[in-house]
């Protein structure tokens, strides 16, 4: 891990801003914003475009070895997953969850086929966790609002 009190390394959290570039910049915020975060301020820029910059500064603002702040950065690595996850068989993408699953194995969590992260024996029942089809409509409500607030100015 990347420190001792880590609970999840810099490398799984770098997969995670790898895959960020896959996510579009609304639903990667409002991925974060689920989740209770707020962006922080980055002086530092690392390499990369608009997505792992955003990315990073939600991931710059979390305490890696906050129990409840890493529970939640999972909910909101699990949305990212389910918004890249193609809705075809792809090679590919079981490449890039092969190697996300890998990291995330190095520090003792499991990611299940669908796509939730716990630890490796917890159990999550499955309507623990937010609704896919839910979310996708909470977002699509949120920029049809969002949509007719930019129409009326």
């Amino acid at each position: 891990m990347d420190s001792a009190v880590d609970k999840i390394s810099a490398r799984a959290r770098n997969r995670m801003r790898d895959l960020s570039s896959n996510v579009y910049l609304d639903d990667l915020n409002a991925c974060w914003r689920a989740g209770g975060f707020v962006p922080v301020p980055n002086p530092e820029r690392r390499s990369g475009g608009q997505r792992k910059a955003l990315f990073d500064s939600y991931a710059d603002g979390v305490d890696w070895s906050d129990r409840e702040q890493v529970q939640r950065a999972l909910g909101v690595f699990e949305a990212m997953l389910r918004h890249c996850r193609p809705d075809e068989p792809s090679p590919s993408w079981d490449a890039t969850l092969t190697k996300i699953s890998l990291e995330f194995a190095h520090d003792g969590y499991e990611i299940s086929t669908s796509l939730q992260i716990s630890g490796k024996g917890d159990w999550r029942p499955e309507h623990a966790r937010e609704d896919e089809t839910a979310y996708k409509e909470a977002l699509r409500l949120l920029r049809g609002a969002r949509n007719q607030m930019d129409a009326a100015s």
